[in-house]
Protein backbone atom coordinates (compact mmCIF):
# COMPACT_ATOMS: atom_id res chain seq x y z
CA UNK A 1 0.00 0.00 0.00
CA UNK A 2 2.78 2.42 0.75
CA UNK A 3 3.94 1.62 -2.57
CA UNK A 4 1.06 2.48 -4.40
CA UNK A 5 0.31 5.59 -2.20
CA UNK A 6 3.73 6.75 -3.50
CA UNK A 7 2.84 6.09 -7.05
CA UNK A 8 -0.43 8.15 -6.55
CA UNK A 9 1.37 11.47 -4.81
CA UNK A 10 3.57 11.04 -7.94
CA UNK A 11 0.80 11.20 -10.46
CA UNK A 12 -1.34 13.54 -9.14
CA UNK A 13 1.58 16.11 -8.72
CA UNK A 14 2.96 15.44 -12.04
CA UNK A 15 -1.00 16.01 -13.30
CA UNK A 16 -1.37 19.14 -11.06
CA UNK A 17 2.30 20.87 -12.02
CA UNK A 18 1.70 20.34 -15.85
CA UNK A 19 -1.21 22.28 -15.44
CA UNK A 20 0.09 24.38 -13.30
CA UNK A 21 2.65 25.34 -15.89
CA UNK A 22 0.57 25.82 -18.49
CA UNK A 23 -1.74 27.92 -16.88
CA UNK A 24 1.18 30.27 -15.30
CA UNK A 25 2.68 30.82 -18.57
CA UNK A 26 -0.43 32.13 -19.68
CA UNK A 27 -1.41 34.45 -17.01
CA UNK A 28 2.30 35.66 -16.65
CA UNK A 29 2.41 36.80 -20.54
CA UNK A 30 -1.11 38.71 -19.72
CA UNK A 31 -0.76 40.10 -17.25
CA UNK A 32 3.09 41.40 -18.08
CA UNK A 33 1.44 43.01 -21.28
CA UNK A 34 -0.86 44.64 -18.89
CA UNK A 35 2.35 45.90 -16.56
CA UNK A 36 3.91 47.86 -19.95
CA UNK A 37 0.72 50.16 -21.14
CA UNK A 38 1.26 52.70 -18.36
CA UNK A 39 4.66 53.16 -19.50
CA UNK A 40 3.62 52.99 -23.17
CA UNK A 41 0.57 55.72 -22.98
CA UNK A 42 3.64 57.93 -21.29
CA UNK A 43 5.65 57.99 -24.20
CA UNK A 44 8.42 55.82 -21.89
CA UNK A 45 9.29 53.30 -23.59
CA UNK A 46 10.19 52.62 -27.16
CA UNK A 47 9.81 49.65 -29.60
CA UNK A 48 13.18 47.87 -27.91
CA UNK A 49 12.30 48.81 -24.80
CA UNK A 50 8.83 47.05 -24.79
CA UNK A 51 10.46 44.39 -25.42
CA UNK A 52 12.58 44.40 -23.03
CA UNK A 53 10.18 45.76 -20.96
CA UNK A 54 7.75 42.47 -21.14
CA UNK A 55 10.95 40.10 -20.17
CA UNK A 56 11.73 41.67 -17.43
CA UNK A 57 7.99 41.73 -16.37
CA UNK A 58 7.15 38.15 -16.57
CA UNK A 59 9.73 37.34 -13.34
CA UNK A 60 7.80 39.82 -10.82
CA UNK A 61 4.16 38.84 -12.19
CA UNK A 62 4.62 35.35 -11.56
CA UNK A 63 3.81 36.40 -7.33
CA UNK A 64 0.39 37.37 -9.04
CA UNK A 65 0.15 34.62 -11.47
CA UNK A 66 1.19 31.60 -9.47
CA UNK A 67 -1.51 31.42 -6.37
CA UNK A 68 -4.33 31.82 -9.06
CA UNK A 69 -2.47 29.34 -11.44
CA UNK A 70 -2.10 26.89 -8.68
CA UNK A 71 -5.55 26.84 -7.63
CA UNK A 72 -6.78 26.74 -11.07
CA UNK A 73 -4.50 24.04 -12.02
CA UNK A 74 -5.87 22.04 -8.82
CA UNK A 75 -9.60 22.54 -9.38
CA UNK A 76 -9.05 21.50 -13.30
CA UNK A 77 -7.23 18.12 -12.12
CA UNK A 78 -9.38 17.18 -8.98
CA UNK A 79 -12.44 17.96 -10.61
CA UNK A 80 -11.50 15.37 -13.31
CA UNK A 81 -10.21 13.06 -11.36
CA UNK A 82 -13.86 13.06 -9.32
CA UNK A 83 -15.99 13.19 -12.33
CA UNK A 84 -13.80 9.56 -13.41
CA UNK A 85 -14.94 8.04 -10.28
CA UNK A 86 -10.93 8.30 -9.13
CA UNK A 87 -11.43 9.05 -5.87
CA UNK A 88 -14.15 6.98 -5.29
CA UNK A 89 -11.45 3.96 -6.05
CA UNK A 90 -8.93 5.04 -4.20
CA UNK A 91 -11.30 5.40 -1.22
CA UNK A 92 -12.62 1.85 -1.79
CA UNK A 93 -9.16 1.03 -1.80
CA UNK A 94 -8.86 2.26 1.56
CA UNK A 95 -7.41 5.18 0.89
CA UNK A 96 -8.08 8.03 3.63
CA UNK A 97 -8.89 11.11 2.21
CA UNK A 98 -6.18 12.87 3.86
CA UNK A 99 -3.76 9.94 1.98
CA UNK A 100 -6.05 11.14 -0.97
CA UNK A 101 -4.81 15.27 -0.35
CA UNK A 102 -1.69 14.30 0.39
CA UNK A 103 -0.13 15.00 -3.32
CA UNK A 104 -2.06 18.42 -3.04
CA UNK A 105 -0.70 19.41 0.62
CA UNK A 106 3.25 18.41 -0.63
CA UNK A 107 2.51 20.17 -3.64
CA UNK A 108 1.07 23.37 -1.83
CA UNK A 109 4.32 23.60 0.70
CA UNK A 110 6.63 23.31 -2.04
CA UNK A 111 4.25 26.04 -4.27
CA UNK A 112 4.53 28.17 -0.45
CA UNK A 113 8.32 27.37 -0.50
CA UNK A 114 8.40 29.24 -4.40
CA UNK A 115 6.92 32.14 -3.53
CA UNK A 116 8.60 32.95 -0.64
CA UNK A 117 12.30 32.58 -2.43
CA UNK A 118 10.41 34.09 -5.74
CA UNK A 119 9.10 37.27 -3.72
CA UNK A 120 12.16 37.78 -1.26
CA UNK A 121 15.15 37.04 -3.31
CA UNK A 122 14.45 36.63 -7.22
CA UNK A 123 11.79 39.01 -8.16
CA UNK A 124 13.55 42.58 -6.36
CA UNK A 125 16.28 42.85 -9.30
CA UNK A 126 13.60 42.38 -11.92
CA UNK A 127 11.92 45.29 -10.29
CA UNK A 128 14.79 47.42 -11.03
CA UNK A 129 16.37 46.19 -13.84
CA UNK A 130 12.52 46.92 -14.77
CA UNK A 131 12.84 50.72 -13.61
CA UNK A 132 16.70 50.96 -15.26
CA UNK A 133 14.97 50.31 -18.66
CA UNK A 134 12.64 53.13 -18.35
CA UNK A 135 15.57 55.50 -16.91
CA UNK A 136 18.20 54.29 -19.01
CA UNK A 137 16.84 56.38 -22.16
CA UNK A 138 16.08 59.45 -19.51
CA UNK A 139 16.84 62.32 -22.54
CA UNK A 140 13.68 60.76 -24.15
CA UNK A 141 11.24 60.53 -20.95
CA UNK A 142 12.65 64.24 -19.93
CA UNK A 143 11.38 65.14 -23.67
CA UNK A 144 8.17 63.26 -23.69
CA UNK A 145 7.57 64.15 -20.40
CA UNK A 146 7.62 68.12 -21.09
CA UNK A 147 6.21 67.61 -24.34
CA UNK A 148 2.75 66.39 -22.43
CA UNK A 149 2.34 69.57 -20.54
CA UNK A 150 3.67 67.78 -17.80
CA UNK A 151 6.53 69.38 -15.09
CA UNK A 152 10.28 66.92 -15.03
CA UNK A 153 10.52 65.92 -11.46
CA UNK A 154 14.44 65.65 -10.87
CA UNK A 155 14.28 64.78 -7.26
CA UNK A 156 14.72 68.32 -5.65
CA UNK A 157 14.24 70.18 -9.27
CA UNK A 158 10.78 70.81 -11.31
CA UNK A 159 11.44 71.97 -14.82
CA UNK A 160 8.82 73.00 -16.90
CA UNK A 161 8.88 74.48 -20.29
CA UNK A 162 7.08 74.83 -23.40
CA UNK A 163 9.27 73.21 -26.02
CA UNK A 164 12.01 70.35 -25.89
CA UNK A 165 13.99 68.53 -28.04
CA UNK A 166 17.51 66.50 -27.94
CA UNK A 167 20.80 67.86 -29.37
CA UNK A 168 23.99 66.32 -29.97
CA UNK A 169 26.29 65.68 -26.97
CA UNK A 170 29.60 66.45 -26.20
CA UNK A 171 32.00 64.31 -24.84
CA UNK A 172 31.46 63.24 -21.34
CA UNK A 173 28.09 64.33 -21.23
CA UNK A 174 25.61 61.11 -21.95
CA UNK A 175 22.45 63.67 -23.13
CA UNK A 176 22.01 66.62 -23.86
CA UNK A 177 18.14 68.85 -23.69
CA UNK A 178 17.51 72.84 -25.19
CA UNK A 179 14.11 74.04 -23.99
CA UNK A 180 12.36 77.14 -24.22
CA UNK A 181 9.53 78.83 -22.25
CA UNK A 182 11.55 77.11 -19.22
CA UNK A 183 10.19 77.52 -15.24
CA UNK A 184 12.52 75.52 -12.46
CA UNK A 185 11.85 75.32 -8.75
CA UNK A 186 15.01 74.30 -6.45
CA UNK A 187 13.84 72.78 -3.36
CA UNK A 188 15.61 73.19 0.02
CA UNK A 189 15.87 71.14 2.90
CA UNK A 190 12.73 69.64 3.91
CA UNK A 191 11.00 69.47 0.40
CA UNK A 192 10.15 73.32 0.98
CA UNK A 193 10.18 75.48 -2.36
CA UNK A 194 13.48 77.34 -2.38
CA UNK A 195 14.43 79.44 -5.36
CA UNK A 196 12.74 79.65 -9.04
CA UNK A 197 13.86 80.24 -12.22
CA UNK A 198 12.39 81.91 -15.36
CA UNK A 199 14.55 81.37 -17.92
CA UNK A 200 14.23 82.22 -22.04
CA UNK A 201 16.67 79.27 -22.67
CA UNK A 202 17.86 76.63 -20.73
CA UNK A 203 20.22 73.56 -22.10
CA UNK A 204 20.31 70.62 -19.46
CA UNK A 205 23.08 67.69 -19.46
CA UNK A 206 22.42 64.35 -17.96
CA UNK A 207 25.94 62.55 -16.58
CA UNK A 208 25.61 58.81 -15.77
CA UNK A 209 28.34 58.20 -12.66
CA UNK A 210 28.42 54.86 -11.80
CA UNK A 211 27.84 54.59 -8.09
CA UNK A 212 28.80 51.60 -5.18
CA UNK A 213 27.66 48.12 -5.90
CA UNK A 214 27.47 48.65 -10.07
CA UNK A 215 24.33 51.03 -9.49
CA UNK A 216 24.68 53.80 -11.96
CA UNK A 217 23.64 57.45 -10.54
CA UNK A 218 22.03 59.83 -13.04
CA UNK A 219 23.05 64.02 -12.51
CA UNK A 220 21.16 66.54 -13.59
CA UNK A 221 22.99 70.25 -14.32
CA UNK A 222 21.10 73.10 -16.31
CA UNK A 223 21.96 76.22 -17.56
CA UNK A 224 19.95 78.95 -18.27
CA UNK A 225 20.26 81.97 -20.16
CA UNK A 226 18.21 85.20 -19.73
CA UNK A 227 17.00 83.96 -16.42
CA UNK A 228 14.74 85.88 -13.60
CA UNK A 229 15.74 84.44 -9.85
CA UNK A 230 13.21 84.47 -7.20
CA UNK A 231 14.36 83.73 -3.41
CA UNK A 232 10.86 81.78 -2.21
CA UNK A 233 12.03 82.29 1.29
CA UNK A 234 12.61 86.07 1.50
CA UNK A 235 10.82 87.08 -2.00
CA UNK A 236 13.98 88.81 -3.40
CA UNK A 237 13.83 88.98 -7.04
CA UNK A 238 16.86 89.25 -9.30
CA UNK A 239 17.45 89.47 -13.67
CA UNK A 240 20.57 87.86 -14.81
CA UNK A 241 22.02 86.95 -17.86
CA UNK A 242 23.55 83.63 -17.25
CA UNK A 243 22.56 81.25 -13.90
CA UNK A 244 23.64 77.69 -13.63
CA UNK A 245 21.85 76.14 -10.89
CA UNK A 246 23.91 73.12 -8.63
CA UNK A 247 24.03 69.81 -9.79
CA UNK A 248 21.11 67.37 -8.51
CA UNK A 249 20.34 64.13 -8.67
CA UNK A 250 17.89 62.83 -10.75
CA UNK A 251 15.19 60.79 -8.24
CA UNK A 252 13.27 58.43 -10.12
CA UNK A 253 16.97 56.80 -11.48
CA UNK A 254 18.45 56.69 -8.09
CA UNK A 255 15.91 55.56 -5.41
CA UNK A 256 14.84 52.63 -4.73
CA UNK A 257 11.48 51.68 -3.81
CA UNK A 258 10.78 48.59 -1.08
CA UNK A 259 9.60 46.15 -3.65
CA UNK A 260 12.92 46.51 -5.33
CA UNK A 261 14.97 45.63 -2.00
CA UNK A 262 15.12 41.61 -0.88
CA UNK A 263 14.79 40.10 2.44
CA UNK A 264 17.92 40.88 4.23
CA UNK A 265 17.82 44.46 2.52
CA UNK A 266 14.25 45.46 4.19
CA UNK A 267 15.23 44.06 7.78
CA UNK A 268 18.12 46.49 7.44
CA UNK A 269 16.11 49.14 6.66
CA UNK A 270 13.87 48.15 10.23
CA UNK A 271 17.55 48.16 11.51
CA UNK A 272 19.18 51.11 10.35
CA UNK A 273 16.23 53.45 8.10
CA UNK A 274 19.30 55.71 7.29
CA UNK A 275 19.96 53.44 4.71
CA UNK A 276 17.32 54.90 2.83
CA UNK A 277 18.16 57.74 0.61
CA UNK A 278 15.98 60.73 1.73
CA UNK A 279 16.34 59.42 5.44
CA UNK A 280 20.45 59.56 5.23
CA UNK A 281 20.04 62.87 3.31
CA UNK A 282 17.97 64.86 6.35
CA UNK A 283 20.35 63.01 8.89
CA UNK A 284 23.62 64.32 7.29
CA UNK A 285 21.78 68.08 7.31
CA UNK A 286 20.73 67.91 10.95
CA UNK A 287 24.42 66.73 11.77
CA UNK A 288 25.52 70.02 9.66
CA UNK A 289 22.85 72.03 11.79
CA UNK A 290 24.37 70.67 14.87
CA UNK A 291 27.73 70.70 14.27
CA UNK A 292 27.16 74.43 13.64
CA UNK A 293 25.35 74.76 17.14
CA UNK A 294 28.22 73.09 18.68
CA UNK A 295 30.13 76.11 16.96
CA UNK A 296 28.22 78.65 17.82
CA UNK A 297 28.35 77.16 21.70
CA UNK A 298 31.91 77.81 22.14
CA UNK A 299 32.29 81.05 20.30
CA UNK A 300 29.61 81.97 22.78
CA UNK A 301 32.20 80.46 25.87
CA UNK A 302 34.96 81.93 24.30
CA UNK A 303 33.38 85.49 23.71
CA UNK A 304 32.04 85.16 27.41
CA UNK A 305 36.02 85.00 28.64
CA UNK A 306 37.03 87.77 26.89
CA UNK A 307 38.72 85.62 23.31
CA UNK A 308 38.13 86.84 20.46
CA UNK A 309 36.46 84.60 17.31
CA UNK A 310 38.67 83.64 14.41
CA UNK A 311 36.59 83.67 11.01
CA UNK A 312 38.57 82.42 7.81
CA UNK A 313 36.97 83.24 4.14
CA UNK A 314 38.43 80.15 2.38
CA UNK A 315 37.91 82.10 -1.25
CA UNK A 316 39.59 85.28 -0.48
CA UNK A 317 42.22 83.99 2.37
CA UNK A 318 40.83 87.08 4.53
CA UNK A 319 41.09 86.03 8.39
CA UNK A 320 38.21 87.70 10.68
CA UNK A 321 38.30 88.04 14.39
CA UNK A 322 34.97 88.64 15.91
CA UNK A 323 34.38 90.37 19.73
CA UNK A 324 32.07 90.41 21.92
CA UNK A 325 30.01 90.03 25.32
CA UNK A 326 28.40 86.69 23.42
CA UNK A 327 25.73 85.46 21.38
CA UNK A 328 21.89 85.71 22.12
CA UNK A 329 19.49 84.40 19.85
CA UNK A 330 21.83 83.16 17.39
CA UNK A 331 23.13 87.10 17.58
CA UNK A 332 26.48 88.32 19.04
CA UNK A 333 25.73 91.15 21.17
CA UNK A 334 28.33 93.50 22.67
CA UNK A 335 27.95 94.35 26.68
CA UNK A 336 25.76 97.44 27.75
CA UNK A 337 27.48 100.62 26.63
CA UNK A 338 29.81 98.19 24.21
CA UNK A 339 30.08 97.12 20.60
CA UNK A 340 30.42 94.22 18.83
CA UNK A 341 33.65 94.53 16.77
CA UNK A 342 34.91 92.42 13.54
CA UNK A 343 38.48 93.25 12.28
CA UNK A 344 39.51 91.90 9.20
CA UNK A 345 43.19 90.82 8.14
CA UNK A 346 44.76 89.34 5.18
CA UNK A 347 48.57 88.20 5.44
CA UNK A 348 48.86 89.31 9.67
CA UNK A 349 48.33 92.93 8.17
CA UNK A 350 44.42 94.71 9.53
CA UNK A 351 42.32 96.13 6.61
CA UNK A 352 39.20 97.23 8.64
CA UNK A 353 37.62 97.28 11.87
CA UNK A 354 34.24 97.49 12.46
CA UNK A 355 31.57 98.09 14.93
CA UNK A 356 27.98 98.00 15.40
CA UNK A 357 25.69 97.01 18.21
CA UNK A 358 25.22 93.14 17.25
CA UNK A 359 25.89 90.91 14.57
CA UNK A 360 23.35 88.06 13.27
CA UNK A 361 24.82 84.82 12.74
CA UNK A 362 23.22 82.55 10.00
CA UNK A 363 23.32 79.41 8.56
CA UNK A 364 25.44 79.79 4.93
CA UNK A 365 24.86 77.36 1.76
CA UNK A 366 26.88 74.60 1.90
CA UNK A 367 29.42 74.55 -1.25
CA UNK A 368 29.90 71.48 -3.43
CA UNK A 369 32.51 68.92 -2.22
CA UNK A 370 31.91 69.82 1.58
CA UNK A 371 31.04 67.45 3.53
CA UNK A 372 26.91 68.03 5.08
CA UNK A 373 28.00 65.76 8.33
CA UNK A 374 31.49 68.19 9.39
CA UNK A 375 30.72 71.24 7.08
CA UNK A 376 29.90 74.54 9.45
CA UNK A 377 29.44 77.37 6.87
CA UNK A 378 27.80 80.63 8.48
CA UNK A 379 26.98 84.32 7.27
CA UNK A 380 28.05 87.23 9.45
CA UNK A 381 25.68 90.12 9.04
CA UNK A 382 27.38 92.76 11.40
CA UNK A 383 24.21 95.39 12.36
CA UNK A 384 24.36 99.15 11.90
CA UNK A 385 28.11 98.93 11.09
CA UNK A 386 30.70 102.08 11.85
CA UNK A 387 34.04 101.32 9.79
CA UNK A 388 37.38 102.06 10.91
CA UNK A 389 40.52 101.72 8.36
CA UNK A 390 41.32 102.48 4.98
CA UNK A 391 38.48 101.64 3.30
CA UNK A 392 35.04 103.50 4.59
CA UNK A 393 32.94 100.51 2.91
CA UNK A 394 32.29 97.29 4.44
CA UNK A 395 30.45 93.91 3.18
CA UNK A 396 26.53 93.65 4.13
CA UNK A 397 27.89 90.25 4.67
CA UNK A 398 30.02 88.14 5.45
CA UNK A 399 29.24 85.38 3.14
CA UNK A 400 30.42 81.38 3.80
CA UNK A 401 33.09 82.01 6.37
CA UNK A 402 34.08 79.25 8.53
CA UNK A 403 35.10 79.23 12.02
CA UNK A 404 38.02 77.96 13.18
CA UNK A 405 36.99 76.47 16.61
CA UNK A 406 38.38 72.65 17.16
CA UNK A 407 34.84 71.15 17.26
CA UNK A 408 33.84 67.71 19.10
CA UNK A 409 33.61 64.64 16.71
CA UNK A 410 29.78 65.00 15.30
CA UNK A 411 27.45 62.48 16.49
CA UNK A 412 27.48 59.02 14.64
CA UNK A 413 24.78 56.92 15.91
CA UNK A 414 21.19 58.32 15.12
CA UNK A 415 19.83 57.92 19.03
CA UNK A 416 22.85 60.37 19.76
CA UNK A 417 22.70 62.54 17.08
CA UNK A 418 18.78 62.87 17.84
CA UNK A 419 19.34 63.80 21.45
CA UNK A 420 21.71 66.42 21.17
CA UNK A 421 19.16 67.73 17.80
CA UNK A 422 16.33 67.67 20.70
CA UNK A 423 18.86 69.75 22.97
CA UNK A 424 19.77 72.02 20.37
CA UNK A 425 16.27 72.69 19.48
CA UNK A 426 15.01 73.76 22.94
CA UNK A 427 18.39 75.83 23.35
CA UNK A 428 16.49 79.16 21.88
CA UNK A 429 17.88 81.85 24.43
CA UNK A 430 21.49 80.71 22.78
CA UNK A 431 20.71 79.69 18.87
CA UNK A 432 17.95 81.75 18.44
CA UNK A 433 16.06 80.67 15.05
CA UNK A 434 18.73 77.86 14.94
CA UNK A 435 16.79 76.06 17.02
CA UNK A 436 13.86 75.98 15.69
CA UNK A 437 15.03 75.39 12.31
CA UNK A 438 17.11 72.24 14.15
CA UNK A 439 13.25 71.76 15.67
CA UNK A 440 11.86 71.20 12.46
CA UNK A 441 14.58 69.17 10.45
CA UNK A 442 14.63 66.98 13.47
CA UNK A 443 10.78 66.23 13.36
CA UNK A 444 11.04 65.45 9.42
CA UNK A 445 14.10 63.32 9.80
CA UNK A 446 12.48 61.20 12.74
CA UNK A 447 9.11 61.13 10.59
CA UNK A 448 11.57 59.94 7.54
CA UNK A 449 13.09 57.24 9.90
CA UNK A 450 9.43 56.28 11.03
CA UNK A 451 8.10 55.46 7.68
CA UNK A 452 10.95 53.78 6.30
CA UNK A 453 10.52 51.51 9.25
CA UNK A 454 6.93 51.05 8.55
CA UNK A 455 7.30 50.44 4.62
CA UNK A 456 9.91 47.54 5.20
CA UNK A 457 8.00 46.07 7.69
CA UNK A 458 4.81 46.15 5.90
CA UNK A 459 6.87 44.99 2.29
CA UNK A 460 7.97 42.16 4.18
CA UNK A 461 4.77 40.92 5.80
CA UNK A 462 3.10 41.03 2.90
CA UNK A 463 5.40 39.32 1.42
CA UNK A 464 5.36 36.18 3.59
CA UNK A 465 1.57 36.81 3.36
CA UNK A 466 1.77 36.06 -0.87
CA UNK A 467 3.36 32.96 -0.18
CA UNK A 468 1.50 31.60 2.37
CA UNK A 469 -1.79 32.83 -0.12
CA UNK A 470 -0.96 30.36 -3.01
CA UNK A 471 -0.52 26.81 -1.00
CA UNK A 472 -4.44 28.08 0.37
CA UNK A 473 -5.82 29.08 -3.04
CA UNK A 474 -4.51 26.00 -4.19
CA UNK A 475 -6.11 23.69 -1.17
CA UNK A 476 -9.42 25.39 -1.86
CA UNK A 477 -9.62 24.57 -5.26
CA UNK A 478 -9.24 21.03 -4.68
CA UNK A 479 -11.85 20.74 -2.26
CA UNK A 480 -14.00 22.68 -3.32
CA UNK A 481 -14.03 20.12 -6.61
CA UNK A 482 -14.47 17.27 -4.65
CA UNK A 483 -17.41 18.90 -2.61
CA UNK A 484 -19.27 20.09 -5.90
CA UNK A 485 -18.48 17.13 -8.57
CA UNK A 486 -21.37 17.38 -10.24
CA UNK A 487 -20.41 20.95 -11.05
CA UNK A 488 -18.60 22.19 -14.01
CA UNK A 489 -15.20 22.77 -13.11
CA UNK A 490 -15.13 26.37 -14.47
CA UNK A 491 -18.11 26.84 -12.25
CA UNK A 492 -16.05 25.64 -9.18
CA UNK A 493 -13.40 27.99 -10.15
CA UNK A 494 -15.38 30.82 -10.37
CA UNK A 495 -16.96 30.26 -6.96
CA UNK A 496 -13.17 29.94 -5.40
CA UNK A 497 -12.11 33.40 -7.53
CA UNK A 498 -14.42 35.63 -5.19
CA UNK A 499 -12.17 34.67 -2.10
CA UNK A 500 -9.19 34.90 -3.63
CA UNK A 501 -9.79 38.09 -5.35
CA UNK A 502 -10.97 39.27 -1.38
CA UNK A 503 -7.94 37.98 -0.15
CA UNK A 504 -5.08 39.33 -2.60
CA UNK A 505 -7.01 42.90 -2.01
CA UNK A 506 -6.83 42.12 1.83
CA UNK A 507 -3.12 41.60 1.58
CA UNK A 508 -2.41 44.82 -0.54
CA UNK A 509 -4.55 47.19 1.75
CA UNK A 510 -3.11 45.94 5.03
CA UNK A 511 0.05 46.99 3.62
CA UNK A 512 -1.05 50.45 3.43
CA UNK A 513 -2.26 50.60 6.97
CA UNK A 514 0.98 49.29 7.85
CA UNK A 515 3.04 51.31 5.99
CA UNK A 516 1.09 54.68 7.25
CA UNK A 517 1.90 53.38 10.83
CA UNK A 518 -0.91 51.00 11.87
CA UNK A 519 0.89 48.11 12.28
CA UNK A 520 -1.40 46.42 14.59
CA UNK A 521 -5.05 46.74 12.45
CA UNK A 522 -2.87 46.32 9.44
CA UNK A 523 -1.37 43.07 9.98
CA UNK A 524 -4.47 41.73 11.08
CA UNK A 525 -5.95 42.89 8.02
CA UNK A 526 -3.42 41.69 5.91
CA UNK A 527 -3.85 37.90 7.48
CA UNK A 528 -7.78 38.02 7.78
CA UNK A 529 -7.95 37.17 3.80
CA UNK A 530 -5.61 34.07 4.35
CA UNK A 531 -7.46 33.12 7.36
CA UNK A 532 -10.55 33.33 5.57
CA UNK A 533 -9.61 31.13 2.87
CA UNK A 534 -8.09 28.76 5.67
CA UNK A 535 -11.87 28.75 7.27
CA UNK A 536 -13.28 27.77 3.79
CA UNK A 537 -10.60 25.06 3.37
CA UNK A 538 -11.78 23.74 6.56
CA UNK A 539 -15.37 23.94 6.26
CA UNK A 540 -15.29 22.08 2.67
CA UNK A 541 -12.70 19.55 4.22
CA UNK A 542 -15.42 18.76 6.97
CA UNK A 543 -18.12 18.66 4.14
CA UNK A 544 -15.95 16.03 2.02
CA UNK A 545 -15.03 14.02 5.18
CA UNK A 546 -18.44 13.28 6.43
CA UNK A 547 -19.08 12.22 3.00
Amino acid sequence: MRTDSSILVRHVIAEITKVLVLTTAVMVIVVAFGAVIRPLAQNLLGPVGVVKYVALATVPMMQFALPFAGGLAATLVTHRMVSDNEFLAMSVSGLSYRSIFKPHLILGVALAVIMAILVNAVIPPFWVAMKSVITQDAAAVFVSTIRDGRAFDAGRMLVYADEAELLGAPDGVSDRIGMRGVVAVEFGPGGVPDTEFVAESAVVDLYRVEGRAGQSRLLMKASMREVSVVRLLDGTVAFVPEASPDAVEVQSGSERSPNMANLIDLVSMMRNPDVSGDSAQRRAEIARMVRSARALALADAQLRRGIAVPFVDDRSGRRYELRAAGIQGGQAVGAPGGAVIIEESQDGRLLRRGRGPSARLEFAPLERGDDPATAVRLTISLIEPMIEGPSSSWPETLDGVRPELTLPIAAITPDALEEEAFAASRNTALLGPIATSIGSMSGVWAELRREVVWEATAHAWMRFAQAACAPLLLLMGAVLAVLMRRSSPLLVYAIAFVPAIIDILLINSGRHFMRDGQLVSGFMLMWSGNAAVAGIVWWAWRKVAVH
